[in-house]
């Protein structure tokens, strides 16, 4: 919400600061119904719905590229709104996904058993501390790496508008280079977690070597 002053302070343009913070002043409406988005799937792929978790991102990527591409240019009627259509089209997204999955999570026969909706008070505490446990090196490594994107963005934002827009054409290169990183990550985690709770420690050997190798062998294709 206060993208503008903090771009501000870090010395960037006025007029990128202007478009920067028109964007992230709806997409701040998308924020919440992320993280519930991004928790459904990782529930559906735990315990190996992964065609859900797959279908609801293509609802998902359809709201997001319908509204976007409407709200951008004012097409099928609706109004254009510039560079704020995008941003309009990333709440849709994460909204429409978030619903979806949800209503999937709450209905399907699979998901029944878990009592998801189910307040367990006496439980909860001691699954948050593991929650914590297991997740704060991963914040850490995730954060640091998203620390380093920003601070590659600003530098080039001081260069001008031409070198920023280069920049981002590049990271979006790079995002289809790390999305199968990323496939494969998720996999490995769900495989290896699952062994390691069977206490199969043989297999998860097995399963850390193999997948190490499919990750080297696609970065040096990269």
């Amino acid at each position: 919400w206060y993208a503008g002053p903090i771009l501000q302070a870090f010395g960037e343009s006025p007029i990128l600061t202007h478009i920067a913070s028109r964007y992230f002043h709806i997409f701040f409406w998308g924020l919440i119904p992320s993280y519930f988005f991004f928790t459904h799937q990782l529930i559906a792929m735990g315990v190996g719905k992964q065609r859900l978790a797959l279908v609801t991102s293509l609802i998902s990527t359809c709201f997001l590229v319908f509204f976007s591409v409407a709200l951008t240019y004012g097409k099928f009627g609706f109004p254009k709104l510039g560079i704020e259509g995008p941003a309009w089209g990333m709440v849709a997204g994460q909204w429409s996904g978030t619903l979806f999955s949800g209503i999937a999570l709450l209905t399907m026969k699979h998901f029944k058993p878990f009592e998801l909706l189910r307040w367990r008070v006496r439980t909860s505490f001691k699954v948050l501390g593991q929650i914590f446990q297991i997740g704060w090196p991963i914040v850490i490594q995730t954060g640091g790496e998203i620390v380093l994107w920003f601070t590659v963005t600003l530098l080039v934002g001081w260069l001008g508008d031409t070198a920023l827009s280069a920049q981002q054409v590049v990271n979006q290169y790079n995002l289809l280079i790390i999305i199968p990183i990323m496939g494969l990550t998720q996999a490995s985690s769900i495989l290896i977690g699952h062994a390691s709770g069977a206490k199969q420690y043989g297999e998860v050997k097995y399963l850390g070597y193999t997948h190490m190798g499919m990750g080297i062998c696609i970065m040096l294709i990269a």
